[in-house]
């Protein structure tokens, strides 16, 4: 209870304005993704707070993306990607990128989702368009599916027709042409942003450290100081109330109220 009272006390100071405003909110969405991405058990609740607030603030920081897409994108990913052994950091780098591309959360989480369903379903296949043999590339998607999707991707790009051909292949799998199209455009285009987004988002997530140092900014500005005094000031004048109780209704009876 102290470290999920800790945590989600840090979470309400440093985040609450970029997820809408709301600390309840805030708190109840970073602990679904928590729960579906399994910290807690290797964690602990408290530094999976902070490990997931940190990718968040720092990825909203350091590009074009909203916090809020980030953690809407993860939310809609989340039913896949633990399964297919893609980190929460590493979803949330993808989502940065996908929000600076203009790509909707539910188009984007949703055709990604597919195409990670798709590689599977044709493993000849993608791994032909991969460059690599069909072993290694299982051995890849069994272990890090991320790295074999950009990977399919990246190298279509390389080749001539790549794209439209992927965008073909992934229809035949039951990916609309145009919204997949749109998807693996933002993404061929933006391999080399995607891995260092999803780099930052690995680091922050070893260190906790981001929304640490926000969060004492933001517990020590101006106006936190002053929210500080005022329940300084109505904590000092309950206790005198509670201690004076028995004179003020003696007065209060004497003037007959």
């Amino acid at each position: 209870v102290e470290g999920f009272v800790r945590g989600a006390d840090i979470v309400s100071v440093a985040l609450k304005d970029d997820l809408g405003g709301n600390a309840e909110e805030a708190i109840n969405k970073l602990g679904k993704l928590i729960s579906i991405f399994k910290l807690r058990e290797k964690y602990g609740i408290e530094e999976s707070f902070i490990k997931v607030g940190s990718v968040i603030n720092e990825l909203g920081g350091n590009s074009a993306a909203s916090e809020e897409y980030i953690v809407e994108f993860t939310q809609r990913l989340a039913g896949i990607a633990p399964a297919a052994k893609i980190s929460v950091a590493e979803v949330m780098g993808l989502a940065a990128v996908m929000d600076e591309q203009g790509q909707s959360t539910e188009l984007a989480a949703t055709n990604i989702g597919k195409m990670l369903i798709s590689l599977g379903k044709d493993v000849p296949s993608f791994a032909k368009v991969a460059g690599m043999s069909v072993k290694d590339f299982t051995t890849l998607l069994n272990t890090n599916a991320n790295e074999a999707l950009l990977k399919v991707v990246e190298r279509a790009k390389q080749s001539e027709g790549g794209l439209a051909n992927l965008a073909k292949t992934f229809k035949t799998l039951g990916i609309d042409g145009s919204e997949g199209a749109a998807v693996i455009g933002a993404l061929a285009n933006n391999i080399d942003r995607v891995r260092q987004q999803q780099a930052i988002a690995n680091t922050e997530f070893a260190s906790g450290s981001s929304i640490l140092n926000e969060y004492t900014e933001k517990n020590n500005n101006a106006a936190a100081v002053l929210d500080k005094i005022e329940k300084k000031i109505a904590s000092v004048w309950d206790i005198i109330a509670n201690g004076m109780e028995p004179v003020i209704f003696a007065f209060g009876k004497f003037l007959g109220l």
